[in-house]
């Protein structure tokens, strides 16, 4: 899943803000995450969690 589908599919629950504001990051460290510029297991499990998606499908590129 690229970027942009990522990024789509957060909107309903609130988007990356919300994510962010969830884990206690900054929405910048989520976007980078979602991009593929900042390995992080637990960012990518809560993206995955908050689309309803496994990790491996939303980042078949990352290791999980």
């Amino acid at each position: 899943m690229d970027g942009k589908e990522i990024t789509k599919r957060l909107k309903p629950g609130g988007g990356v803000k919300e994510l962010a504001k969830k884990l206690g990051v900054t929405s910048p460290t989520v976007s980078q995450v979602i991009h593929g510029k900042r390995p992080n297991a637990r960012i990518r499990q809560a993206i995955a969690c908050a689309i309803g998606r496994p990790v491996a499908e939303v980042f078949p590129d990352q290791e999980a």
